[in-house]
Protein backbone atom coordinates (compact mmCIF):
# COMPACT_ATOMS: atom_id res chain seq x y z
CA UNK A 1 0.00 0.00 0.00
CA UNK A 2 1.08 3.47 -0.69
CA UNK A 3 1.41 5.93 2.14
CA UNK A 4 1.90 9.64 2.16
CA UNK A 5 3.64 11.85 4.66
CA UNK A 6 1.39 14.03 6.77
CA UNK A 7 3.17 17.03 8.19
CA UNK A 8 1.77 18.40 11.47
CA UNK A 9 2.82 21.81 12.63
CA UNK A 10 2.20 22.58 16.29
CA UNK A 11 4.04 25.88 16.53
CA UNK A 12 7.24 26.78 18.22
CA UNK A 13 8.05 27.08 21.89
CA UNK A 14 8.21 30.57 23.32
CA UNK A 15 11.27 31.73 25.23
CA UNK A 16 11.14 32.97 28.83
CA UNK A 17 13.91 35.51 29.38
CA UNK A 18 14.41 37.20 32.76
CA UNK A 19 16.09 40.54 32.08
CA UNK A 20 16.11 41.56 35.76
CA UNK A 21 17.09 40.83 38.43
CA UNK A 22 20.43 39.37 37.45
CA UNK A 23 20.93 35.83 38.70
CA UNK A 24 23.11 35.81 41.83
CA UNK A 25 22.77 39.54 42.53
CA UNK A 26 22.77 40.85 46.12
CA UNK A 27 20.13 42.87 47.96
CA UNK A 28 19.85 44.86 51.23
CA UNK A 29 17.00 45.82 53.50
CA UNK A 30 14.84 48.76 52.32
CA UNK A 31 15.64 47.97 48.69
CA UNK A 32 13.13 47.58 45.87
CA UNK A 33 13.95 44.74 43.49
CA UNK A 34 12.69 45.26 39.94
CA UNK A 35 11.88 42.14 37.94
CA UNK A 36 11.23 42.06 34.21
CA UNK A 37 10.76 39.35 31.60
CA UNK A 38 10.50 39.09 27.84
CA UNK A 39 9.74 36.49 25.19
CA UNK A 40 10.19 35.93 21.46
CA UNK A 41 6.40 35.62 21.01
CA UNK A 42 3.12 37.14 22.17
CA UNK A 43 2.66 35.44 25.54
CA UNK A 44 1.03 35.74 28.92
CA UNK A 45 3.46 36.16 31.82
CA UNK A 46 3.31 34.52 35.23
CA UNK A 47 5.83 35.19 38.02
CA UNK A 48 6.14 32.94 41.08
CA UNK A 49 8.32 34.60 43.74
CA UNK A 50 9.45 32.62 46.79
CA UNK A 51 11.51 33.30 49.90
CA UNK A 52 14.22 30.64 50.25
CA UNK A 53 14.95 29.48 53.79
CA UNK A 54 17.49 26.66 54.10
CA UNK A 55 15.86 23.57 52.54
CA UNK A 56 12.36 24.98 51.95
CA UNK A 57 10.58 28.02 50.50
CA UNK A 58 7.81 30.38 51.54
CA UNK A 59 5.50 31.83 48.86
CA UNK A 60 5.87 35.61 48.53
CA UNK A 61 3.87 36.66 45.49
CA UNK A 62 2.38 35.52 42.19
CA UNK A 63 2.04 38.14 39.46
CA UNK A 64 0.53 38.01 35.97
CA UNK A 65 2.49 40.69 34.12
CA UNK A 66 5.77 41.14 32.26
CA UNK A 67 7.35 42.70 35.34
CA UNK A 68 6.95 44.31 38.72
CA UNK A 69 8.78 45.00 41.95
CA UNK A 70 9.44 43.41 45.33
CA UNK A 71 10.22 45.57 48.37
CA UNK A 72 12.70 44.08 50.86
CA UNK A 73 11.69 44.93 54.43
CA UNK A 74 14.25 45.81 57.11
CA UNK A 75 12.62 43.62 59.77
CA UNK A 76 10.59 40.43 60.08
CA UNK A 77 12.05 37.09 59.03
CA UNK A 78 15.81 37.34 59.53
CA UNK A 79 18.45 36.47 56.93
CA UNK A 80 21.06 34.72 59.11
CA UNK A 81 20.51 31.25 57.61
CA UNK A 82 20.74 30.30 53.93
CA UNK A 83 18.13 32.71 52.62
CA UNK A 84 17.24 34.53 49.43
CA UNK A 85 14.53 34.85 46.80
CA UNK A 86 13.70 32.89 43.67
CA UNK A 87 11.94 34.53 40.72
CA UNK A 88 10.40 31.97 38.35
CA UNK A 89 8.95 33.31 35.09
CA UNK A 90 6.59 31.11 33.06
CA UNK A 91 5.31 32.30 29.69
CA UNK A 92 2.43 30.76 27.72
CA UNK A 93 1.78 31.43 24.04
CA UNK A 94 -1.56 31.53 22.20
CA UNK A 95 -1.64 27.77 21.58
CA UNK A 96 -0.72 26.85 25.15
CA UNK A 97 2.98 26.09 24.80
CA UNK A 98 5.03 27.19 27.80
CA UNK A 99 8.60 27.98 28.79
CA UNK A 100 10.10 28.88 32.17
CA UNK A 101 13.20 30.51 33.57
CA UNK A 102 14.38 31.14 37.13
CA UNK A 103 16.88 33.42 38.88
CA UNK A 104 18.03 33.59 42.49
CA UNK A 105 19.09 36.64 44.49
CA UNK A 106 20.85 36.62 47.85
CA UNK A 107 21.17 38.99 50.84
CA UNK A 108 24.27 41.16 51.07
CA UNK A 109 25.37 40.23 54.59
CA UNK A 110 27.65 41.69 57.20
CA UNK A 111 29.25 39.55 59.93
CA UNK A 112 28.62 40.36 63.59
CA UNK A 113 29.68 39.12 67.02
CA UNK A 114 27.80 39.41 70.31
CA UNK A 115 29.68 38.76 73.52
CA UNK A 116 29.40 39.30 77.26
CA UNK A 117 31.72 39.14 80.23
CA UNK A 118 29.00 37.05 81.95
CA UNK A 119 27.21 34.13 80.21
CA UNK A 120 23.62 35.41 80.29
CA UNK A 121 20.44 34.88 78.25
CA UNK A 122 20.78 37.35 75.38
CA UNK A 123 18.06 37.36 72.71
CA UNK A 124 17.66 38.66 69.16
CA UNK A 125 13.97 39.30 68.32
CA UNK A 126 12.98 37.28 71.42
CA UNK A 127 14.98 34.21 70.32
CA UNK A 128 17.89 33.03 72.49
CA UNK A 129 21.23 33.29 70.71
CA UNK A 130 22.95 30.42 72.50
CA UNK A 131 26.49 30.32 73.75
CA UNK A 132 28.78 33.35 73.75
CA UNK A 133 30.56 34.69 71.88
CA UNK A 134 27.84 34.44 69.21
CA UNK A 135 28.97 34.96 65.61
CA UNK A 136 26.75 35.16 62.57
CA UNK A 137 26.00 37.33 59.54
CA UNK A 138 22.89 39.37 58.83
CA UNK A 139 21.53 41.24 55.81
CA UNK A 140 22.76 44.81 55.64
CA UNK A 141 20.21 47.43 56.77
CA UNK A 142 18.22 44.77 58.68
CA UNK A 143 16.88 45.68 62.13
CA UNK A 144 16.57 43.34 65.12
CA UNK A 145 15.78 43.82 68.79
CA UNK A 146 18.76 42.89 70.94
CA UNK A 147 17.97 42.22 74.60
CA UNK A 148 19.98 41.43 77.72
CA UNK A 149 18.39 40.76 81.11
CA UNK A 150 18.59 43.67 83.60
CA UNK A 151 20.02 41.25 86.18
CA UNK A 152 21.47 37.76 86.06
CA UNK A 153 22.48 35.15 88.62
CA UNK A 154 25.41 33.06 87.37
CA UNK A 155 27.32 30.61 89.54
CA UNK A 156 25.66 31.96 92.69
CA UNK A 157 26.72 35.54 91.87
CA UNK A 158 24.23 38.33 91.12
CA UNK A 159 25.06 40.66 88.20
CA UNK A 160 23.37 43.85 87.00
CA UNK A 161 23.39 45.16 83.45
CA UNK A 162 25.87 48.01 82.97
CA UNK A 163 26.20 48.69 79.25
CA UNK A 164 26.48 47.53 75.68
CA UNK A 165 29.51 48.63 73.69
CA UNK A 166 27.19 50.71 71.46
CA UNK A 167 26.06 52.69 74.58
CA UNK A 168 22.42 51.61 74.16
CA UNK A 169 20.04 50.29 76.85
CA UNK A 170 19.76 46.59 77.71
CA UNK A 171 16.97 46.18 75.13
CA UNK A 172 17.33 48.14 71.92
CA UNK A 173 17.03 47.88 68.16
CA UNK A 174 20.21 47.35 66.19
CA UNK A 175 20.56 47.99 62.46
CA UNK A 176 23.22 45.95 60.76
CA UNK A 177 25.65 48.33 59.09
CA UNK A 178 25.88 48.82 55.37
CA UNK A 179 29.47 50.10 55.41
CA UNK A 180 31.24 48.29 58.24
CA UNK A 181 32.31 44.72 57.77
CA UNK A 182 31.85 43.71 61.40
CA UNK A 183 29.57 44.73 64.24
CA UNK A 184 30.86 43.76 67.66
CA UNK A 185 28.45 44.26 70.55
CA UNK A 186 29.94 43.62 73.95
CA UNK A 187 27.78 43.36 77.06
CA UNK A 188 29.23 44.34 80.45
CA UNK A 189 27.65 43.20 83.72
Amino acid sequence: TASSVLEISVGSLPTAVITSPVNGSLFKGLQTIQFQGSSNQQVTYFWDINFIHDDHTHPVNQIKSAGGSLYIEDSGHDYQDTTGYSFRLTVTNAIGLTASSIVYIWPDKTPFVINSNVPVGITLDDLPIGSLPYSSAQMKKFRQVLAAPPTACVGGNQYAFQSWSDKQPATHTITFPGLKSLTFLNLVF
